[in-house]
This record gives C-alpha cells, sequence and structure tokens, in this order.
C-alpha cells in the first residue's frame, strides 16, 4: 500500500492532488493539529522514558513535531527489524492523527505507521553535545551508533596471523 501511495503522491492522483492534503513538515506541522496528517522530516534527537520512545524533530523537544511510540509496540517494531532508538539522523514518513502534547504530536498505534524513507544518516548540527535536550528520566540516545537492521554474517573469514621475526642482532 505504501508503493501505491507513494505513487498516487508522485502523480499527484485523488486526494493527493489536493494541496490540503500533501505531507507537512516537521515546522509546518503546528498549523494542523486535531487531523489526520502525513509528516516527513529528519529526526533531530530519539529519547526513551519508561513508557515510550520519542522522536524529536528539533532542538526543543517541548514544542516541537514530535512522535510517540508507546511501549506496547517496541516489540512490533523488533519483528519489524527497526531500532527506533537507531532513527537519529534519518528522514521518516509518519501518518496518523496530530495532536497537541508539548507540540504538535503523533503517537502511533502501529508500526507500519512510520516509514523510513531515507536510510543514511544526514548531517546533523554539531551543537547536538551531552546533555542537550535531556531531561530527567529520559535516556538520551542521539550518541548511540546502532544499526538499524541486525544481519547475520556466514562464512567468516578467520583472521591471518603472522608469525613473529626475529630480532636482528648487529655486530659491532
Amino acid at each position: 500500500m505504501l508503493l501505491l501511495e507513494q505513487s498516487a503522491r508522485d502523480q499527484k492522483l485523488g486526494l493527493w492532488k489536493i494541496p490540503y492534503n500533501a505531507p507537512l513538515t516537521p515546522l509546518t506541522a503546528k498549523d494542523h493539529l486535531d487531523r489526520f496528517v502525513v509528516v516527513e522530516g529528519q529526526v533531530y534527537t530519539t529519547a526513551q522514558t519508561r513508557d515510550a520512545i520519542f522522536l524529536n524533530f528539533t532542538r526543543n523537544w517541548k514544542t516541537d513535531f514530535s512522535i510517540g511510540i508507546p511501549s506496547k509496540l517496541r516489540r512490533d517494531f523488533s519483528k519489524s527489524r527497526i531500532e527506533p532508538l537507531s532513527l537519529r539522523g534519518k528522514t521518516v514518513r509518519v501518518r496518523g492523527w496530530m495532536r497537541n502534547y508539548n507540540g504538535p504530536y503523533i503517537e502511533l498505534d502501529h508500526v507500519d505507521q512510520l516509514e523510513i524513507i531515507k536510510a543514511q544518516t544526514s548531517i546533523l548540527p554539531p551543537s547536538m553535545g551531552e546533555g542537550q535536550g535531556e531531561s530527567e528520566g529520559v535516556k538520551d540516545n542521539k550518541n548511540e551508533s546502532q544499526p538499524q537492521f541486525m544481519h547475520t554474517i556466514h562464512n567468516p573469514t578467520p583472521p591471518t596471523i603472522e608469525e613473529p621475526k626475529k630480532p636482528e642482532i648487529k655486530k659491532p
């Protein structure tokens, strides 16, 4: 269905020819509360609390567009081989009901609401140093480099070990 949706969006067919339905950016999302939306943007930071994982799209998580992933979906993301905490710097597309919760916010009900549209890490501002964007009780994973997918290594090559060479002794 996502491929069909993308094709319709690219060709501006059906509801996608209406500008009101065009994908929003994290910065324009605040003007579209209390309705179903599609938002595309680059994840700036990720954070984990006891109850949820949050994907934030600017430095200020208290007012920016955010995606909430409740703990009940963690197993579904794992089955889909997606680690939400590794999405920092990735471009994603999310669809769902936009409400106000510390800024525009979509809480996921299903793993398929989140689509990774660019897997490579983009350049984020270098000012994201330690301690920024963190709050008490929140584990910020912006510096972890976890792979998005897990891969099995088949038939690994054993390392080669060279024999030590005898030192040369020079006579005076």
